[in-house]
């Protein structure tokens, strides 16, 4: 687990799912070191990085804008980004930044069948 200036960041590794959970505000103040988590948590190349929202108070653009860098690397190596426990806030700010078209957005946690890749068990 990581504190930042009122942000937390934990990180959960299971094989090739990993999981970031964020909590707090999301904004510029942040964003940088933000990025660093999600960035390190690609660093063993996982299938899917799952960032989890639900205890994020708040999510401007400028903060939103951290998730870009961690797009472009995962798209590298083939890794699949999924956010859960969105609020709307946070809905908002990926549509105007366009990322809803490029992140898997789950406002209610995982997705439908339960398992990161969208795959029956």
């Amino acid at each position: 687990m990581h504190r930042l200036r009122g942000r937390t960041a934990r990180t959960a590794r299971a094989s090739e799912h990993v999981v970031v959970r964020l909590s707090g505000e999301i904004t510029a103040k942040n964003a940088e070191s933000i990025s660093k988590d999600l960035l390190d948590a690609l660093v063993t190349h996982p299938r899917v990085l799952e960032v989890d929202l639900q205890r994020v108070t708040y999510m401007n653009s400028d903060g939103g804008r951290a998730f870009l860098s961690t797009l472009r690397q995962a798209r590298l190596h083939g890794t699949r980004i999924i956010v859960t426990h969105t609020s709307t806030n946070a809905s908002i700010t990926f549509q105007r930044l366009g990322l809803t078209q490029l992140l898997d957005i789950h406002e209610e946690g995982a997705p439908e069948n339960g398992t990161p890749d969208g795959q029956s068990p």
